[in-house]
């Protein structure tokens, strides 16, 4: 018993089957412009795995514009030490802040692996966290159970969990954050 016999696809046949993939793409792109997306889209949350100091958090992805290595800083005089300064971000002044700082009020020892998460926020702000891990994709965050062991001083700042690889994660609220360390005042 011989082997099926596959046949190559002629130049028209092959042009063809390409624009047959690119109308779907375009389909596809438009049902999920107009809101109509899938079931399991609807039930995926998309988040960014940082560190503040060891401890691992979840950020919303959809609030966030890009990562970058620390960038070269222009001291602000007369605010705390979590605003580390302004960056050139693209022709705009960005406000970046010590994260690990603005939380716990105090610097984490170890810079060696920062990294500023660029919020897609308006105001648009530099997060300086300890460390960036992965884009993890999961169910929707819940409301945070007692169960999840936080730092007092991070509790506040923390809006749910999720469950990645069996683990529960916590989530932090940006637009809090955003407003309170743009909104700061003087004592």
């Amino acid at each position: 018993m011989s082997a099926p016999l596959t046949r190559n696809l002629t130049l028209g046949e092959s042009h063809q089957h390409a624009f047959e993939r690119l109308l779907d793409y375009d389909n596809r792109a438009q049902i999920a412009a107009s809101g109509q997306q899938s079931r399991e889209m609807q039930s995926t949350w998309f988040g960014l795995q940082v560190n503040l100091g060891s401890m691992p958090l979840l950020l919303p992805q959809q609030q966030l514009a890009e990562v970058l290595s620390p960038p070269v800083l222009t001291p602000i005089p007369g605010t705390p030490a979590w605003i580390l300064g302004l960056a050139n971000h693209y022709g705009r002044l960005l406000p970046v802040v010590d994260l690990y700082g603005f939380v716990f009020g105090r610097s984490w020892p170890d810079a060696s692996s920062n990294r500023v998460i660029v919020t897609d926020t308006e105001p648009c702000v530099g997060l300086v966290v300890s460390k960036l891990s992965h884009s993890v994709r999961t169910a929707p965050p819940v409301a945070k159970e007692p169960s999840l062991e936080l730092d007092p001083a991070l509790n506040r700042w923390v809006s749910g969990q999720t469950h990645h690889l069996g683990t529960a994660m916590a989530v932090l609220e940006l637009p809090p954050i955003i407003d309170a360390v743009t909104h700061w005042k003087r004592n």
